[in-house]
């Protein structure tokens, strides 16, 4: 057992490691008790609250397995109705996202999870983010999958709520939960992981809803040569990764022995996310549910079985300011220890301050980021702290901080236009690699390629642009995998299972 911090992995077993659909949902009878006994422990009404997923317009099932159980749930559900070409299609668009949602739900919500689904007009506007569902087909789809038992339908429900002295209308949105059927079903088809796919556009551009407001809402545009490539390329790495298998080992529990719920299989592709209505502007990859676990429990993170490594560029975003002022001299250098304060700290408001527009806003911000009060004793020190960067990195402190969140984006882009040649190199050899932002995991044997791959990309990233870079430091962070992972066991065990599964595996001689 391995405990740093509140977290605890325990080693894996064969279950947790492998199965993405248990093989005891053969089992009508188990499932009843996992679904009663989640009822009992946390109570109906609260699983309704707070067990409950989004659902999600953007997900699809693909495949001739999938192909077939459509086919004879359409004819279920429309026993005595024509459907023509256009009708089929949407009705199986419709059917298609649901069982989607009711694969993602099983292992989010272990099977006793409710599903949010609005059945209001405003959320199902048809664009290049929800190519697929629409309103009428949807709620038409539920509606028969509710009345043939397949799934449970509680309605929305609207309550006052009182907020500082007035009363305020709050709406419960509608919930379902798939039945045991369902997911019988999907065993029975041999339908898993490997038939999910994302349906919506993965190169998503954000900007502002009105002159006046900052916040940012999803954009439309037009496609161009740049935009293109983005999209293949994600296209090309997506595929990668739900043809694989990858996985946290054992359980991660907080220090009183509660489960931590974290891999939300159904986020497992990449969307490249820009912002402030340009291309030129942010670009991080964003989506998948290694982003959402933490750090310590990433540690623990296994590639078709297979321990891991992480890699990635210290102080990336200081060393991108730099390289865009063409001064090198700091190249192999922690630009977060030139300031004398604690590590954490400097990161915190290095990253935070290119983003903001003044002083105040960025101490203020990055008290909060190290989840700490703002008092007086911390005020003085990250106030402080400022002073501090500004005389380490004046050149840069002058040049970019607290100029608003348009230089941090486009200093991001920087960023995440290397991370996607770093991807790529990888993709394109058929290896499987996930990005966190500035750093890469890869496979223990493939930590040397990484680390040279990384060199090479922000080299020539900079040399096109005629600069002189600023190089950071490549820096490993220690991952704590089982190395003794049963394989043989694992074959033995689910002989069938393993022959049927989505994810490519060789073992090594």
């Amino acid at each position: 057992m391995f405990n740093r911090g509140k977290w605890i992995s325990i080693p894996p077993t064969v279950d947790k490691l492998w199965q993405e659909l248990d093989p005891k949902l053969y089992d009508e009878e188990w499932f009843k008790f996992q679904t009663e006994a989640k009822e009992e422990r946390i109570g109906k009404d609260n699983l309704l609250f707070s067990q409950s997923q989004l659902f999600y317009l953007d997900y699809t099932l693909k495949g001739k397995q999938v192909d077939g159980l459509i086919n004879n749930l359409i004819i279920k559900l429309y026993p005595n109705e024509k459907l023509y070409k256009s009708s089929y299609e949407n009705v199986s668009n419709a059917l298609r996202g649901i069982l989607a949602n009711a694969l993602i739900s099983y292992h989010f919500l272990s099977g006793a999870g409710f599903i949010r689904i609005s059945r209001g007009n405003g959320d199902y506007n048809k664009s290049r983010y929800n190519p697929l569902m629409t309103k009428r087909n949807t709620i038409d789809v539920l509606d028969r999958l509710t009345k043939a038992d397949l799934i449970e339908y509680y309605p929305a429900i609207f309550f006052e709520k009182k907020y500082k002295g007035k009363v305020k209308i709050n709406r419960f949105t509608s919930r379902y939960r798939f039945k045991f059927k369902i997911f019988s079903l999907f065993m029975d088809n041999n339908i898993g992981y490997k038939d999910l796919y994302k349906a919506s556009d993965f190169i998503i551009l954000k900007g502002p809803n009105s002159k006046t407001s900052s916040k940012e809402t999803l954009q439309l545009y037009r496609d161009t040569d740049k935009t293109n490539k983005m999209r293949k390329d994600l296209e090309l790495y997506n595929d990668l990764l739900r043809r694989n298998h990858m996985n946290i080992a054992g359980n991660v529990s907080d220090q009183d022995g509660k489960d931590f719920q974290f891999q939300n299989y159904g986020k497992r592709f990449y969307s490249r996310i820009f912002s402030r209505g340009k291309f030129n502007c942010g670009g991080r990859f964003y989506g998948h549910w290694v982003l959402e676990v933490p750090s310590v429990a990433r540690q623990f993170l296994y590639f078709n079985g297979r321990p891991t490594r992480q890699v990635d560029y210290s102080a990336c975003l200081l060393h991108i300011m730099y390289s865009t002022l063409n001064i090198g001299q700091h190249t192999g250098k922690d630009l977060y220890k030139m300031v004398d304060e604690d590590r954490a700290w400097v990161k915190a408001f290095c990253t935070i301050a290119p983003n903001t527009n003044r002083l105040r806003d960025a101490c203020m911000q990055t008290i909060k980021e190290l989840g700490l009060n703002w008092n007086k004793k911390n005020e003085d020190r990250v106030y402080n702290l400022a002073h501090l960067v500004s005389e380490a990195h004046s050149e840069v402190y002058k040049k970019y901080f607290f100029r608003g969140k348009d230089i941090g984006q486009v200093l991001t882009n920087h960023e995440s236009n290397i991370a996607n040649e770093v991807i790529m190199h990888f993709v394109k050899k058929n290896k499987l690699i996930l990005v966190v932002h500035d750093g890469f995991i890869v496979e223990n044997r493939l930590k040397r390629e990484l680390v040279e791959v990384m060199e090479d990309k922000w080299n020539k990233h900079w040399r096109i642009r005629g600069v002189r870079s600023s190089k950071p430091i490549i820096r490993e962070t220690p991952h704590y995998t089982f190395r003794n992972t049963p394989i043989v066991d694992i074959f033995d065990t689910f002989p069938e299972y393993m022959k049927q599964s989505s994810f490519n595996y060789k073992v090594d001689s």
